[in-house]
C-alpha cells in the first residue's frame, strides 16, 4: 500500500451507492456488484464492504444481519444456505434498472478487486468466531493478502484475525469519545484506526499522533467535498465515502501537510 500521507485515498463506501439502498439518490445498489463494478469505473482506490455467514458457513455480502432493508427477502441471513440466498434480489429497491442482482458472496468481490488493482476493506460484520479463519482462507485463496484491510466494530475480532495471521492489516472501527485512540489501536496492534470522522477534531493533532506510531487514519462517515479536502489537508490516509467520484474530484489538487 502506499506510504502514509502520500496522498489520501478513496474507498468507495459499500461500492459506490450514492445514497443507500432505497434513498433517492443511489447510484447502484449498496454492496453488490454493480456498485463495486462502478466504484472500480470511477477509478475508486479501493471499496468497503461487509460479510456474514450463510447457512452453510459460505461469506456473504451484506450489511445487515437481516435481508429485509436491501433485497426481498425477509430473516436473518444465517437462516439461508448460499444457494437459498442466490434467489432473492439485492437490486430491486433501488430501481428497475438493477432488478435480478444478486446477493454477492466474498468471492465475486476478492475476483474484482484483484482484476482492477483496488483494495478492499472487508467490515466483519459476524460475530462469529470462525469467521476471521474463514477470511483468512479466502482472501488467501485469491492472493489478495497485500490488498485487504479489516475493520470491525469488535475489536474482539480483530485481535482473533490477528491470531489467525500475525501480518493482516487490521483497523478498529469507532464512533464514540475514545481516549487515546493511537494508543488503544497501536495495543491491538493495528495498522490504521477507522474513527467517525467527527471522532479526529476532538484532539489537536489525531491525524500526527496516529502517523508517530505508523497508524494509519482511514475516517468514515465524508460525503461533502468541503469536508474532505480539510481532511485530506490534516494528512488521513484514505476516505471512505458512498461518493467516491466527488471526493476524487475533490481531492485531486489537495496539497497534504
Amino acid at each position: 500500500m502506499p506510504t502514509l500521507t502520500e496522498r489520501t485515498l478513496i474507498l468507495g463506501h459499500r461500492g459506490a451507492c450514492g445514497a443507500l439502498s432505497g434513498m433517492p439518490g443511489a447510484y447502484a445498489p449498496e454492496n453488490t456488484m454493480p456498485s463495486f463494478e462502478l466504484a472500480a469505473q470511477m477509478h475508486a482506490d479501493g471499496v468497503e464492504t461487509d460479510v456474514h455467514f450463510s447457512k452453510d458457513g459460505k461469506i456473504m455480502i451484506l450489511h445487515d444481519a437481516k435481508l429485509d432493508r436491501t433485497t426481498n427477502g425477509q430473516g436473518l441471513i444465517t437462516d439461508y444456505t448460499a444457494e437459498e440466498l442466490s434467489v432473492f434480489d439485492a437490486g430491486i429497491k433501488t430501481g428497475a434498472e438493477f432488478k435480478k442482482t444478486r446477493i454477492p458472496r466474498l468471492d465475486d468481490l476478492l475476483d474484482l478487486c484483484r482484476r482492477t488493482g483496488m483494495l478492499l476493506n472487508i467490515e466483519i460484520k459476524s460475530a462469529d468466531p470462525l469467521m476471521p479463519a474463514a477470511l483468512f482462507e479466502c482472501v488467501r485463496a485469491h492472493r489478495m493478502d497485500e490488498g485487504v484491510i479489516y475493520s470491525s466494530f469488535d475489536h474482539e475480532q480483530l485481535a482473533r484475525m490477528l491470531r489467525v495471521d500475525p501480518s493482516a492489516f487490521v483497523a478498529p472501527l469507532y464512533s464514540f469519545n475514545m481516549i487515546k485512540p493511537w494508543d488503544y489501536a497501536a495495543n491491538i496492534p493495528a495498522k490504521a484506526v477507522h474513527p467517525r470522522s467527527p471522532q479526529i477534531l476532538l484532539y489537536e493533532g489525531y491525524v500526527d499522533r496516529c502517523h508517530e506510531l505508523g497508524i494509519r487514519v482511514h475516517p468514515w462517515d465524508i460525503e461533502d467535498p468541503e469536508r474532505a479536502k480539510m481532511f485530506a489537508k490534516l494528512g488521513v490516509d484514505a476516505i471512505i465515502t458512498n461518493h467516491p467520484d466527488v471526493m476524487l474530484e475533490a481531492l485531486k489538487d489537495v496539497k497534504q501537510s
